[in-house]
């Protein structure tokens, strides 16, 4: 049933012995390698863990499907085989799942777990390149609208070229007004007198408010 039980055990991932514990096979993320510019595969690794539970009813199920036999059949024989090797390991033996790890009783009479997959690798290692594409065009959500990355790089560069054609207008006008004051003081001479009106003004008559009676 060894076989079988490993079996279940790489489809589903775990497993959980009666008496001994539960058997995970856990994945670890990939990793970005900055140094050497790659993508670490994911690593694996079994282990177990201890705590008491129930087996899963699929099991019994999938069990009785491969061995031909009933459920109530699947049941019996499943608990009488985790039993067996539950004992064999109590009385100092040690026990070899290949491709799984060596289980051993502990000093203080615990069972131990040595995995023979331990931060395997579940691949090579992948380049991570950075690929640039100017011309991929994507959709840019701006306010209320979706705009397009080439329609945004457009509009971005645009308006500084319209911000910098009315600042030169605006330099452009001030060297005009600086040329026309200067004209003006040079002809009219720099005076309180030239910068005001030179109109001169005759004072009117004011008339008599009032007779000398003859």
């Amino acid at each position: 049933m060894l076989g079988q039980l490993q079996q279940y055990f790489l489809q589903n991932r775990q497993l959980y012995l009666p008496g001994i514990g539960l058997l995970r096979l856990e994945q670890a993320a990939a990793e970005l390698d900055f140094g050497n510019k790659q993508i670490v595969a994911p690593r694996q690794s079994i282990r177990l863990h201890a705590g008491a539970q129930q087996p899963e009813r699929r099991l019994f199920s999938w069990l009785a499907a491969v061995l031909l036999i009933t459920e109530r059949d699947a049941v019996i024989r499943f608990n009488d085989f985790v039993y067996s090797l539950k004992e064999r390991i109590q009385k100092g033996e040690k026990l070899d799942w290949p491709g799984v790890g060596v289980f051993s009783k502990g000093l203080a009479g615990e069972i131990r777990f040595e995995t023979a997959v331990a931060d395997q690798p579940m691949g090579g290692p992948v380049s991570a390149q950075k690929v640039m594409r100017e011309s991929n065009a994507h959709m840019v959500r701006v306010g209320e609208e979706e705009r397009t990355a080439a329609e945004m790089k457009e509009w971005l560069q645009a308006e500084p070229e319209q911000k910098s054609w009315w600042f030169t207008i605006g330099i452009i006008l001030a060297i005009l007004l600086f040329i026309f004051i200067g004209y003006y003081f040079s002809v009219h001479g720099v005076s309180p007198r030239s910068a005001g009106n030179q109109q001169l003004l005759k004072p009117a008559q004011a008339a008599p408010v009032y007779q000398t009676p003859r």
